[in-house]
């Protein structure tokens, strides 16, 4: 069975766990594309494509080719993925949706008090999370800009028929609905993946 996805949507909503959590269920390969953008920025600076000075639709316009033909490529041979990424215009990906028969998914979180996000930002940052080096103020604003994002993307998804994912309330049970919705009828035939799905669990 082929099965694709396209997870997109605003910072700290839960896109790449919610990849993380669909590869282990399915067995897919997981893409994290924002990771792609530190490696543009790295080795192709002329290219503009950078997490530094760029606003998202700017990023997501010089990105967008790159992205677009290599998602492309890996239906054109057969590789089933789950690939989240900010940096996705929802207008531009559904077209991509209808061409190539991915599934595309937005994950936002429009009831959220920026406030409440902030402490659970705070209480489950890593340290790899680039918010750890930011000020509360600096969040607050962030995470209230995102709030609204996600609000407006309501209607948008609607728009287009894009699954929304709402992470406002319990995170954790949305995240778990969802994978279990876009993963039905799918089966983990690797026993590696068996084993790290049945880790996972035993960690939640």
């Amino acid at each position: 069975m082929n099965k694709r996805w396209l997870i997109t949507g605003v910072p700290r909503a839960g896109k790449t766990i919610l990849s993380s959590r669909l590869s282990c269920e399915t067995g897919v390969s997981h893409i994290h594309i924002d990771s792609l953008v530190d490696a543009f920025e790295r080795v192709f600076p002329e290219t503009g494509i950078s997490h530094d000075g760029e606003s998202h639709a700017q990023l997501a316009r010089a990105l967008e080719p790159f992205l677009y033909c290599w998602l492309e490529r890996l239906c054109h041979y057969e590789i089933n993925f789950v690939a989240d990424s900010y940096h996705v215009i929802i207008e531009d990906a559904v077209a991509l949706r209808d061409r190539l028969g991915i599934e595309l998914v937005y994950v936002g979180y429009p009831y959220t008090e920026p406030a409440e996000k902030l402490a659970l930002v705070r209480s489950n940052s890593t340290p790899s999370d680039w918010t750890r080096n930011k000020s509360d103020e600096y969040l607050l604003d962030f995470l209230g800009r995102c709030q609204e994002r996600s609000s407006a993307m309501l209607d948008v998804c609607a728009k287009h028929g894009v699954k929304y994912v709402n992470t406002s309330g319990d995170f954790g049970a949305a995240i778990e609905g969802a994978v279990g919705e876009l993963s039905r009828g799918m089966r983990v035939n690797n026993p590696l993946l068996r084993d790290a799905r049945s880790r996972e669990h035993q960690r939640a």
